[in-house]
């Protein structure tokens, strides 16, 4: 919402939030800054923020695998086996990673229903430049191509409204073994604010599980956020609408 009007939201999108590569010339010279980016803040910044040493290859795969991981549930002990260090470890470098602002995990939100709920947290890299990148792609026609460009999206929107809410509102997802799911829970405590469904579409459908958590969860307020400038409410009562509408008319709401 605070781009100029001279920089469209899909090369936003593509480039992520950093000014340098935002408004360089090429995607090449994108690309090289975000490579030296990676190499300075693993090897000189991570360290002195922290006051800590890792192993630099082990930190550098652990950036690419949770680039894969985008929006899926944390597991770390899995992740922990692929790199060859402990589970303990892994969240250990993700606590760095979050700390730095280059990760977040956005918790479950667990409610007292009787019904068996998913209690990890949902992994995201922050800024979807420096995910694009980790992905090896170069062009915004490669991401849409992507099979992760729909991981993509949803963490683009949950990092825009991340950066945008106001401070006592806090974040969440809603997942139950029975189908049930929620990409954002917005809420005041115990308090449901909103649900919100991310769908890269042009002419999204509300999911049958996001129904399933507006029941569970009671909530009035509730958005599917698409990724064409849009804003009506369907007969369900749902408000469809685009991130930049979302975040400048009805985020301070909530």
């Amino acid at each position: 919402h605070e781009l100029p009007e001279t920089i469209s939201l899909s090369r936003h999108w593509f480039r992520g939030g950093f000014p340098q590569p935002l408004l360089m010339r090429s995607n090449a010279l994108v690309q090289g800054w975000l490579d030296s980016f990676i190499t300075t803040y693993i090897e000189r910044d991570l360290p002195l923020l922290f006051d800590v040493r890792f192993s630099t290859p082990v930190m550098r795969k652990l950036w690419v695998m949770l680039a894969h991981l985008q929006g899926s549930i944390l597991n770390a002990e899995k992740l922990g086996a692929s790199l060859d260090i402990t589970g303990t470890t892994v969240k250990r470098y993700i606590d760095f990673l979050e700390a730095a602002f280059i990760v977040t995990r956005l918790q479950p939100f667990y409610v007292n229903l009787g019904k068996r709920l998913v209690k990890a947290p949902k992994v995201y890299i922050l800024d979807s430049g420096l995910l694009h990148h980790l992905l090896r792609l170069s062009s915004e026609k490669e991401l849409l191509g992507h099979p992760s460009v729909g991981d993509s999206w949803e963490g683009y929107v949950i990092s825009q409204i991340m950066y945008a809410k106001r401070s006592r509102t806090d974040m969440y997802y809603y997942r139950t073994q029975a189908g049930a799911e929620c990409d954002l829970v917005l809420a005041h405590g115990h308090l449901v604010k909103a649900c919100v469904e991310i769908k890269l579409s042009k002419a999204p459908a509300p999911s049958r599980g996001f129904f399933s958590s507006i029941k569970d969860l009671g909530s009035k307020k509730n958005f599917l956020i698409s990724s064409a400038v849009q804003d009506y409410v369907t007969k369900d009562k749902i408000h469809v609408v685009d991130i930049k509408t979302f975040i400048e008319k009805y985020l301070p709401g909530l």
